[in-house]
């Protein structure tokens, strides 16, 4: 059993790392593209929003899907294969405005809206007697983004733009191939249901208080957090003379971060609340992003990446277990990848428009200071309505 567990966990540990490889070469350095094709912090913001709403607006569909069918192998197989054409479009189509919108949201829809999927598929392995080590798996994903990040950004700064797709299409393939080879988790008794199942999923989670409470506070976390440490960090960057071979090694430094945390995950998570666990990370997200907004030089800027290892490298983890707790098998997916299109969706969506307008307006600094208050907000109100929670509720008994 061990032995079947160390396998499932190797292979899911390749399928994160090819993975995030391939999302660090096709999301991370998107910013300096649309710099490089011309485009102002507006129009930076506007892009990101459409890729954001893209992502927001298919991942509840492929939960849906894969709650209802049970086919979240295929799912994941059939996202990762129309995603190719239009990782090549995304360089190919340069300025044209309407044809690389419209890459942006095919990527987004398919390829991009993934990682709540593949989290589920380990996790509903995990929990038919699997037992994959979750994030040590995805602690493989950061090192690899690591690794690519540092060396991509020298890479582009001496080949320019174009290699972005040739390099995403051969790692996305790569990572195709190995996921035909990794067993599909079985399908649940409950699969199958009525066309009012996704309506039915959604209201026994509007009445989840603990999912509620989490989805809002992150998701109001993310339309500040979003904007300062995603969107408009590598245009601060920039502003302060850095070129992408800093940006490189500052996503070197944020994804390497989170590395320990998720391979020592199993390890210490047991002694803690996750409720705890994700307070802290919170905090930890209100220092990253102040850090961030008030750094004086690009070594600073680089440097408050380090603060990732206990902001979204605690989150992460933590988030995924709570609310694979708070949440039966029948909602599960839906509430993995809801949880995902709300938070890194939907308030990424906000983040990159209202950051665009204010940058646009004021400047890139005072953008994120005036952003950074919604940063503080999730973390207290996170704190104070899981507090008010757990003084309402028994010892021992689920808000489900």
């Amino acid at each position: 059993e061990g032995h079947m567990q160390g396998r499932l966990t190797l292979r899911f540990s390749i399928m994160q790392s090819l993975y995030w490889s391939a999302c660090c070469i096709l999301g991370s350095f998107l910013t300096p593209y649309y710099q490089s094709l011309g485009y102002d912090a507006l129009m930076i913001g506007v892009l990101s929003m459409i890729m954001s709403l893209a992502s927001t607006v298919a991942q509840p569909l492929w939960g849906l899907y894969c709650d209802r069918t049970g086919r979240l192998k295929l799912a994941f197989l059939v996202s990762l294969a129309v995603s190719l054409p239009f990782a090549y479009l995304l360089i190919a189509v340069g300025r044209n405005f309407p044809l690389l919108a419209a890459s942006i949201v095919m990527i987004s829809a398919t390829f991009s809206s993934m990682p709540a999927l593949l989290d589920a598929w380990i996790l509903k392995l995990g929990n038919h007697g699997g037992n994959v080590n979750y994030s040590l798996a995805r602690g493989f994903g950061s090192l690899f983004f690591a690794v690519i990040a540092m060396a991509f950004g020298y890479v582009l700064d001496r080949t320019g733009m174009w290699i972005i797709s040739p390099a995403y299409i051969v790692i996305a393939a790569a990572l195709l191939l190995v996921s035909i080879f990794i067993k599909a988790p079985k399908p649940e008794a409950h699969h199958g249901m009525g066309n009012g199942s996704y309506l039915k999923s959604l209201k026994v989670l509007a009445k989840n208080r603990r999912y509620m409470v989490l989805v809002l506070s992150v998701t109001i976390l993310f339309t500040g957090s979003g904007a300062i440490d995603m969107t408009f960090y590598p245009v601060l960057l920039k502003e302060l003379g850095g070129n992408n071979t800093d940006l490189g090694i500052a996503y070197f430094l944020m994804a390497f971060s989170e590395v320990p945390i998720l391979f020592l995950y199993s390890k210490f998570a047991p002694r803690f609340k996750e409720r705890h666990m994700i307070c802290l990370s919170l905090f930890c997200y209100v220092v990253k992003c102040l850090l961030i907004a008030s750094a004086p030089n690009v070594t600073l800027l680089v440097a408050a990446q380090s603060m990732q290892m206990l902001s979204f490298g605690l989150l992460l983890p933590a988030a995924v277990n709570y609310i694979n707790r708070i949440t039966d098998s029948t909602t599960m997916v839906t509430a993995q990848v809801l949880y995902s299109s709300a938070t890194f969706g939907l308030g990424t969506i906000i983040g990159s428009l209202v950051g665009g307008a204010i940058a646009k307006a004021l400047g890139v600094r005072p953008m994120m200071f005036i952003l950074f208050s919604l940063v503080a907000l999730a973390f207290i109100l996170f704190t104070l309505l899981s507090l008010r929670d757990r003084s309402a509720t028994p010892q021992g008994t689920e808000l489900v």
